[in-house]
C-alpha cells in the first residue's frame, strides 16, 4: 500500500503543477490537428502560427497511443478541477452512482459532441463565439482573468461551464465521461496502448470496490485486464483493492510520472524553441523594415529637393496633411489580453501607422505570437486597429487591437471573440 500511496501523491503533485503552468493545454491539444490541416490546406502554414501544433501532436497523441490516457488523469486542468470538486463533495455529503445502463448510453454523447465539432466547427460552417465554450470560460478563471470572466457571466459558455462543474460535484468527472470531445478522441486512440492494469482472479473477492471507485465508471471486475479506452490511468482502483488483486506493469508511479514529464517536457521545449525563433525573426524583420524606411525617406527627400515648383509642393503637402489619418509621433497604449494587460508602442509617420511593437504581455507565447503576426500585419495594411481577430488567439488579438487603439486615441469597437474552430483561446496551454 505504501507504493500505491506514493503513486497518488505523485499524481496530485503533477496535477497541481500542470494546472498552474498549463491550464489550457487540453484546448490546444484538441485543436492541434484541425488547425494544422486547415493551415496546410489554405497555404497559410508557418512555424510561428502552427509550430506548436507540430509539437503537441507527437507529444500528446503518440504517447497516448502507446501508454494510455495519462494526459487526462494527470495533465488536464479541467479534469483536475472536477477531481477537486468531487473530493470536496465526498467529505460533505454521500452521493449516488449513475446506473450502469444509463452510464453506458451517456458515454456515447461525447462522440456526438466530437462529430459536431468536426462537421460544424472545424470546417468553419459556424464560427462559434468563444464565449459559447465552457473550456474558454474555465481558462479565464484558471489564469485569474476575472474581469473577462465577469463580462461573460450571461453567456451560453458560462451556463455550460457552471452546469459542468455542478454535475461534476455530484458525479465524478461528469464532463470527462459524457461530454468531452478530446476525451472521445483519446478513448479511441488509447485502445491499442501497450500499458494496462491487470486483474488476478485468484485473490479477487468480487467485492466491487474497484468498480465503485473508478473515476470513469469502468467495470473493472468484469475482465482480466482494463482495456477500455475510458481508463485515464488514475490508479484509484489499485489504491482501494483490499486484496491487491490489481497490478500495473511497469510500476504505476514510474509510468505516470514518466508520461507526464515527457509530455510537459516536449511542450515546454517546443514553446521555448518557437519563442526564440519568433524573436529572431521579428528582430530581422524590424531591421529590414528600418532600412527600407530609411531608403524611402532618402528618396523622398531627393525628389523634393529637385522640385522647383513651390506652389505644387505646397499643394501636395496640404493634400497629404488632409489625408493623414493620424498625427506623427510615437505612442504607447494598453489593452487586455487573455491573461492580463498587453502594452504596445505605435509609430506614426506621414500620417500613417508605420510600426507596432508589443512591449509587454502576460499571454502565452504560443497564442501571443499567432495573434501578433496576424493582427499587426492587418492593422498596417488597413490603417485601422479594428481588424479581424486571428483564429485560435482571439483574446490576444483583441488585446493587441485595444492597445493600438488606445495608443492612437481612437475607439476600439472590439468584437465577440470568435473563431472558426470554436477554440476561442484557452491558453496553456499553456
Amino acid at each position: 500500500m505504501k507504493k500505491i500511496s506514493i503513486t497518488q501523491i505523485i499524481r496530485r503533485l503533477v496535477q497541481i503543477l500542470a494546472f498552474f503552468l498549463y491550464p489550457g493545454l487540453f484546448i490546444s491539444t484538441f485543436h492541434a490537428i484541425p488547425d494544422l490541416i486547415r493551415a496546410v490546406g489554405e497555404g497559410t502554414f508557418s512555424m510561428t502560427s502552427n509550430g506548436m501544433d507540430l509539437v503537441l501532436i507527437p507529444a500528446v497523441f503518440l504517447l497516448t497511443l502507446l501508454w494510455g490516457r495519462f494526459f487526462c488523469g494527470y495533465l488536464c486542468a479541467f479534469g483536475s478541477a472536477q477531481d477537486l470538486l468531487y473530493q470536496i463533495r465526498k467529505r460533505i455529503v454521500s452521493g449516488k452512482q449513475i446506473p450502469r445502463a444509463l452510464d453506458r448510453i451517456m458515454k456515447y454523447v461525447k462522440y456526438a459532441v466530437l462529430v459536431f465539432c468536426i462537421a460544424i466547427l472545424w470546417t468553419g460552417i459556424w464560427k462559434m463565439p468563444a464565449t459559447y465554450s465552457p473550456w474558454t470560460l474555465f481558462g479565464l478563471f484558471a489564469v485569474g482573468n476575472f474581469t473577462a470572466a465577469a463580462a461573460s457571466l450571461l453567456t451560453p459558455g458560462m451556463l455550460l461551464f457552471a452546469a459542468s462543474m455542478i454535475l461534476s460535484f455530484f458525479f465524478e468527472r461528469f464532463f470527462c465521461r459524457y461530454l468531452c470531445p478530446l476525451g472521445a478522441i483519446f478513448s479511441l486512440v488509447s485502445r491499442l496502448r501497450l500499458f494496462s492494469i491487470r486483474r488476478r482472479e485468484s485473490p479477487c473477492s468480487d467485492c466491487g470496490a474497484c468498480d465503485r471507485n473508478c473515476s470513469m465508471g469502468i467495470q473493472i471486475s468484469d475482465a482480466d485486464a482494463v482495456i477500455s479506452g475510458e481508463c485515464i490511468d488514475c490508479f484509484q482502483c489499485l489504491r482501494v483493492c483490499p486484496r491487491q488483486a490489481l497490478s500495473a506493469r511497469p510500476n504505476a508511479a514510474v509510468c505516470g510520472t514518466a508520461a507526464s514529464v515527457l509530455i510537459l517536457g516536449l511542450v515546454s521545449c517546443g514553446n521555448a524553441s518557437l519563442s526564440t525563433s519568433y524573436t529572431s525573426q521579428t528582430a530581422s524583420e524590424t531591421v529590414t523594415s528600418s532600412e527600407t524606411e530609411t531608403s524611402s525617406d532618402s528618396t523622398e527627400t531627393e525628389t523634393y529637393s529637385d522640385s522647383t515648383d513651390t506652389e505644387t509642393s505646397s499643394d501636395s503637402t496640404d493634400t497629404e496633411t488632409s489625408e493623414a489619418a493620424y498625427q506623427d509621433g510615437t505612442y504607447t497604449g494598453t489593452g487586455t489580453g487573455f491573461r492580463g494587460e498587453i502594452t504596445a508602442t505605435v509609430t506614426v509617420s506621414g500620417g500613417q501607422i508605420t510600426g507596432i511593437t508589443i512591449d509587454s504581455a502576460s499571454d502565452d507565447t504560443q497564442f501571443l505570437d499567432r495573434a501578433e503576426s496576424g493582427v499587426i500585419a492587418a492593422i498596417l495594411e488597413n490603417q485601422d486597429p479594428n481588424v479581424d481577430a486571428v483564429s485560435g488567439a482571439t483574446y490576444s488579438s483583441n488585446g493587441i487591437m485595444e492597445a493600438v487603439a488606445d495608443a492612437l486615441g481612437v475607439d476600439f469597437t472590439g468584437q465577440a471573440p470568435t473563431d472558426a474552430s470554436g477554440r476561442g483561446q484557452g491558453h496553456g496551454f499553456h
